[in-house]
């Protein structure tokens, strides 16, 4: 699109008329061409301004190619009205969130992250600034910058001190709140927006600045801090695309990421990751410039950089703050100025009037002096110096003459076209773990993590002021979602890390944690591990009081109707009341123990955990055990489900309806001796679950289709889980065949999960879990022997994972006629129970590698012995599987191919 743009010089000529200093406008196109020009005395980093006589300017025009804006629709409602451009009071796109937010959450802190230098502490909104117009008695009017502290402030401002030293009595000033005797206040506009609003919009504009466009790429590789947020948004914000992966992925998975995506710039952690990629970045990829989030530029090796621009975090917030400024200058200086292709007309009164309390200084310099407009001519004329006082040129570097004068952008002429960011455009890319193959680049749109935001509160009903802790990466789908939603509800949230989970627990007492599956089997072994170390009549007291409290939840998960059931067969109405009551009045003999053991043990554990609404897993599957000793000890922890390709949530248990895992029934007839014949026709019932996601999340829709045949199956029937709904992505980027694969032409997104859908009854144990969706594992993990029999290894190695012997576990056994697993074994575990049952001496510090295997052979055995397969031959490793030897994802799943691969040769030996 072509239109006008101008070019555009400003001369100032020293006092002896043979020095002409040349203000060049790296933005801005407006050129003065002076006929005759009029001495200027030029002090240090101060201008006075002498009388003299006047001179003409000329205004020149030429056709050149205005560049697009884009902008959040409510974000910078401001801006693009303003400039003539549709703005929106609803949520268009992720980032107009934060208006809403600091709009409403006000001075609430929103962030705290206290382990990055330096530590920090963002609110949602910080001390305002109103730009208010009003009247004295004799009716001029005067403009001033008013700090607001917040909405609620009613206090008499009677005086403000301006940047260049003045202040102005205010002996009738009313009080700022809009409605409140107001009548002498003309106009009142924000000029502040909200501090993490404000860090996101320089952030976003420092980008403009540096000639980012809507639609580029731009790849962020950090980790979790706030900063990452800022720069997510920023990026967002501008209508670019960000493509974002974490620090502790390789050099070679991260090039061919920025390669793959056609990225034009990096945002990356600081120096040290930088520099670890830097050689093979600037050696194999096109960067345009790189941004420091945390750091030093003088910790990046110079010698590898040659030339590159790098920018700190810093630079391109002030570079941001600095535009938005003139921007913003520009803004109210339409107000006085009228522009033609051949004439500037300024109202000198009102402009100089209003410019000595409130305008910038390059708006002074510009109408300096205007006296009037005639026949095409600006004319400049005197300008008493007194009455400005001399005002510093506080952005004029010393010793240099030049100014950054952005704001004749404005006054000639508009330069760029302002445009919104639709809620279809693609917001970011996401490249998937990569469990098997190479990451393929998912393609999110605003509309698809819009989706997210506005109905995960259903699912974590969090109110204002609630306390999150942030532990996973912040490109993860997941936590990337879920933070978005959180704000949006005036939410305080902490980062941490692995390293200091446990005391931030402690520490902040969150009111949530948003993580994966892991971190809960972390948690879950600290409390065994303590409970362990405590004394033999502690430990019996505990376990017993445990194992009590998990036979009255099961119980009352039985007469609330929350056990889960694949039959759609409802038991007959006799069966269902003698089931419901048996419940009930077994429940409330164990009630009083399971109270006790709530205050002499839970508590404690409650202190510790330090989690006091709820725990929300996600992201990978929920051990069984898991999450029946967490609802057994009072925490709640909710499991849900989703992709990558879907935003990511799809399902997830609410707090009303968190439908678990199946009470045994057989475990329960063991500790209270009950006759079996009693509940031989309640377990015909129900069936052993790998585990409950919940139902769908608002507006999604599931199916289980056949794997074969394609063919839709009924409620109850196992089969492969499709999914459809407004969070499913737009496609994998450059990659039309694998989209194809992944989603048909209805919308149906293959999720690659086998599960079924829970049958509705409307009496019995599973009355409250119709439609709820149950998975048991991935198609492409089933593993299949020679038999012909269909395996899925999850049911096992969760069951495995039980042992506190076993920290990982990967189940194998393709095309052999028996399972196997390789088994990475918890060291000081085997240790301390090798020397319990006397196979060592008790002052070894050392076990055979034929020993550890025969002890986690038994373990083995022990905790799959109800499963429908049993697992013989074991391989025995040393080296855990990592996210840096590459045999785990950054997500923390295991790469079964890898490690299959890793160890091919062993595996042979293992089957001959």
């Amino acid at each position: 699109m072509a239109s006008v743009c101008f070019s555009s010089t400003l001369v100032l000529c020293s006092s002896d008329h043979r020095h002409a200093f040349n203000l060049l406008f790296s933005r801005s196109n407006f050129k003065f061409k002076p006929s005759t020009i009029f001495p200027r005395h030029c002090f240090g980093n101060r201008i006075h301004v002498l009388s003299t006589r006047p001179f003409r300017v000329y205004c020149e025009s030429k056709i050149e190619e205005r560049q697009i804006r884009r902008c959040s629709p409510l974000l910078e409602k401001g801006l693009l009205s303003s400039n003539g451009a549709s703005a929106s009071d609803d949520w268009q796109a992720v980032p107009d969130i934060w208006r809403y937010s600091a709009e409403k959450y006000g001075d609430r802190v929103a962030l705290v992250d206290p382990y990055h230098d330096p530590p920090s502490s963002i609110t949602y909104k910080q001390i305002g600034v109103k730009l208010c117009t009003f009247q004295y008695d004799h009716g001029m009017e005067k403009c001033l910058h008013v700090p607001l502290v917040g909405a609620a402030d009613q206090s008499l401002i009677l005086s403000y001190e301006f940047d260049f030293g003045w202040r102005i009595p205010l002996k009738s000033m009313v009080k700022m709140v809009t409605g409140i005797d107001n009548s002498s206040i003309v106009n009142c506009v924000n000029l502040l927006p909200a501090q993490l609003e404000q860090e996101i919009l320089d952030f976003a504009e420092g980008l403009r600045v540096l000639g980012v466009k809507p639609e580029e790429k731009l790849s962020l590789f950090a980790d979790n801090s706030y900063r990452w947020l800022v720069a997510d948004q920023g990026m967002m914000a501008t209508g670019a695309i960000n493509v974002v992966r974490g620090s502790r992925s390789s050099v070679e998975e991260l090039l061919q990421i920025y390669s793959h995506s056609e990225s034009v710039a990096l945002a990356v952690d600081n120096p040290e990751f930088y520099n670890r990629i830097a050689e093979t970045f600037c050696s194999k990829a096109s960067m345009r410039f790189v941004i420091l989030l945390w750091g030093k530029k003088s910790s990046v090796a110079t010698d590898i950089v040659n030339g590159l621009p790098v920018l700190s975090y810093e630079e391109i917030i002030e570079l941001g703050r600095e535009n938005r400024r003139t921007l913003s200058d520009s803004h109210y200086a339409t107000s006085y100025i009228t522009l033609t292709q051949t004439t500037l007309c300024v109202n000198m009164e009102k402009v100089m009037l209003n410019n000595c309390f409130g305008f910038s200084i390059s708006m002074l310099l510009l109408v300096i002096g205007v006296r009037g407009c005639k026949d095409g001519y600006v004319h400049l004329g005197s300008f008493d110096s007194a009455k400005v006082g001399g005002l510093s040129l506080g952005f004029v570097e010393s010793n240099r003459w030049y100014v950054a004068f952005q704001l004749i952008d404005v006054i000639a002429g508009q330069h760029y076209i302002y445009e919104t960011i639709s809620s279809d455009d693609v917001a970011t890319l996401v490249y998937t773990s990569g469990t098997t193959g190479n990451p393929k680049g998912v393609m999110l749109t605003h509309k698809n993590l819009l989706h997210q935001v506005r109905t995960l509160w259903d699912v974590v009903p969090a109110e204002a002021g609630d306390r999150f802790l942030s532990l996973l990466p912040p490109w993860h789908a997941y936590e990337r979602a879920c933070e978005y939603f959180i704000f949006t509800l005036g939410v305080e949230q902490m980062y941490t890390s692995v390293r200091n989970l446990k005391e931030d627990l402690q520490r902040y007492q969150p009111h949530y944690l948003i993580s994966v599956p892991l971190v809960y089997e972390t948690l879950y072994s600290g409390i065994q591990k303590q409970l362990s170390t405590s004394s033999i009549a502690q430990r019996i007291v505990a376990l017993t009081l445990i194992k009590i409290s998990l036979a009255y939840m099961g119980l009352k998960r039985i007469y609330e109707g929350l056990c889960l059931s694949r039959n759609p067969e409802q038991p007959s109405p006799f069966i269902s009341m003698i089931d419901w009551l048996r419940a009930r009045i077994i429940s409330a003999i164990l009630w009083p123990l399971h109270m006790m053991a709530k205050r002499l043990v839970y508590k404690k554990i409650h202190s510790a955990i330090g989690i006091s609404k709820a725990g929300i897993s996600g992201g990978g599957s929920l051990p069984m055990h898991i999450d029946q000793f967490f609802e057994a000890i009072g925490v709640i922890v909710q499991n849900g489900y989703g992709l990558t390709e879907s935003s990511p949530v799809i399902a997830a248990r609410r707090v009303s309806c968190n439908v678990s895992h199946l009470f045994y029934v057989k475990s329960f007839n063991l500790v209270f001796h009950l006759h079996q014949e009693l509940y031989d026709n309640v377990t015909n019932l129900t069936l052993k679950v790998l585990g409950s996601v919940g139902h769908p999340i608002r507006d999604t829709e599931f199916k289980i289709v056949d794997s074969e045949t394609g063919e839709v199956l009924p409620p109850g029937s196992k089969g492969i889980v499709k999914a459809k709904g407004p969070q499913v992505m737009k496609g994998y980027y450059k990659n039309t065949l694998a989209t194809k694969q992944i989603v048909d032409e209805d919308g149906w997104l293959n999720t690659g999960d086998i599960g079924w859908i829970a049958p509705h009854h409307t009496r019995g144990r599973s009355h409250r879990c119709g439609g709820v969706v149950v998975l048991e594992g991935r198609a492409k993990d089933t593993i299949v022997l020679s038999t012909g029999e269909n395996v899925e290894p999850l049911e096992l190695e969760e069951a495995a994972l039980r042992s506190s012997l076993i920290q990982q576990i990967v189940v194998i056994g393709q095309d052999q006629r028996r399972l196997g697993a390789i088994i990475v074994p918890n060291k000081e575990e085997v240790l301390i129970t090798a020397k319990k049952l006397s196979i060592i001496d008790a002052n070894a510090s050392e076990l055979s590698k034929e020993k550890v295997t025969s002890l986690l052979y038994e373990e083995v055995r022990k905790w799959t012995a109800e499963c429908s397969f049993q697992i013989g031959p074991l391989l025995v490793v040393e080296e855990p599987f990592t996210i840096d030897n590459g045999l785990m994802t950054p997500t923390m799943k295991i790469r079964r191919d890898r490690a299959v691969t890793l160890y091919k040769e062993e595996i042979a030996n293992l089957y001959k």
